[in-house]
């Protein structure tokens, strides 16, 4: 059993139930249209492997945040419709997840069929991992896959419940994440260079395994501010996280300054306002107290792209600036383009780090472009998430299923 877990093809599935959890977590504007829908396109082969062994697919998924209530611009029926024609197929969606009429549908299933159950967190079950429902949607199926990195890192029922209680198995996705990113974590082919950048915190415990791991960690966007400001640098009105500034992210912070592996930038791109269009390169000394740092300037990107040319390992994890703005897009896509071109391993993390190369049509060209933002995070800095951890020891407890 490779990895721990079973395999797709160890699974015994013919005339089965499937619980498939998919990871089609898509984004939607307020009235519930899809804005992309690239991760429901990476769950296809999966899903096609499935029904040609003749599977009953029951899908489930989540969409955002509805707090254990039913949100309509939140529910799966357009993700069950886009499916439906990239599959060529029709696939019923249901109005719940459990309940007589959703047993009843499955019960009358036939081999290769699929039924697209509701949002999974319209039930407070599945994020406090409840057994009660975690034991009625067992119910509903003979086996489980996981087909949904992006929430491996989370103890919700659907990650780690349902494979406690069904013979389950990796997709080949879930698969893919765990094989790529695993050789990183375990052993990567040296120098290895992490470029980390983005506003959010949650990079902290990631940061804290680069620092032991990689031989370098180029630092840019939001990041870059806390740790000027713990140097006595002025960084205006640039958006920082406020949790990189509590006690502990600080302290630790403070014991890399004299870190040789950070590399900070030297000069920024700014402007007066945080909405402008275009700005100024000033150093990192200048940065005015009444401006905006958007974007790493072009001495930094140099420096960058200078160390990132001896690497044979590159990890990814957030952009340079706002590059969603022309005018500061600059450090993001220069570093996206060098990096994706330099013919070193290189892994990018989920979420804006994807979404950029994306934008920038280099997403085929990188080694591995992770689904999941807070997973690829995760499992960087612990080697392994609870829902991989589910799945290992479903395959102790229930053994390989011919």
């Amino acid at each position: 059993m490779e990895n721990g877990f079973n395999d797709l093809e160890n699974l015994n599935v013919e005339g089965k139930k499937v619980l498939l959890r998919v990871g089609m977590d898509v984004s939607v504007d307020k009235d519930g249209n899809i804005l992309d829908d690239s991760r429901i396109v990476s769950c296809i082969p999966t899903l096609q492997h499935l029904i040609d062994r003749k599977a009953k697919l029951i899908l489930m998924m989540h969409i955002g945040r509805p707090g254990g209530q039913v949100v309509e611009n939140l529910k799966t029926d357009r993700v069950a419709e886009r499916l439906s024609r990239f599959m060529f197929r029709k696939i019923d969606k249901m109005d719940g997840l459990t309940g007589d009429t959703v047993r009843e549908r499955i019960e009358r299933m036939e081999p290769g069929e699929m039924v697209f159950l509701d949002n999974l967190r319209f039930d407070p079950g599945e994020e406090s991992n409840d057994d009660n429902f975690t034991e009625a949607m067992a119910s509903l199926g003979d086996a489980y896959v996981n087909e949904c990195f992006s929430v491996s890192h989370r103890n919700h029922s659907s990650m780690v419940g349902l494979p406690a209680r069904l013979p389950s198995a990796a997709g080949f996705c879930l698969r893919k994440e765990v094989e790529e990113i695993g050789r990183v974590v375990e052993n990567p082919e040296r120098p290895f260079v992490a470029v980390l950048g983005g506003v959010k915190a949650d990079k902290l415990n990631a940061l804290k395994t680069l620092c032991k791991k990689a031989d370098k960690i180029l630092i840019g966007g939001g990041l870059s501010f806390a740790f000027l400001r713990l140097m006595g640098i002025g960084t205006g009105k640039s958006k920082i996280d406020s949790k990189w500034l509590d006690a502990g992210a600080e302290e630790f912070m403070k014991s890399t300054l004299s870190n040789e592996k950070i590399v900070l930038p030297s000069d920024f791109v700014v402007a007066d306002e945080f909405d402008a269009e275009s700005g100024r390169v000033v150093g990192r000394d200048s940065i005015p107290e009444d401006g905006f740092a958007l974007d790493i300037g072009p001495e930094t990107v140099s420096r960058f792209k200078d160390i990132l040319g001896t690497a044979k390992t590159i990890v990814w994890a957030g952009p340079m600036g706002v590059f969603e703005r022309k005018g500061f897009e600059n450090g993001t896509r220069e570093l996206a383009g060098f990096m994706a071109n330099s013919g070193a391993v290189s892994i990018v993390g989920g979420g804006e780090s994807a979404s950029a190369a994306e934008k920038f049509n280099l997403a085929d060209r990188f080694t591995h472009v992770s689904t999941g933002g807070g997973a690829f995070l995760d499992f960087l800095a612990n080697g392994s998430l609870p829902a991989i951890d589910a799945l290992r020891e479903s395959a102790l407890k229930f053994g390989k299923v011919i």
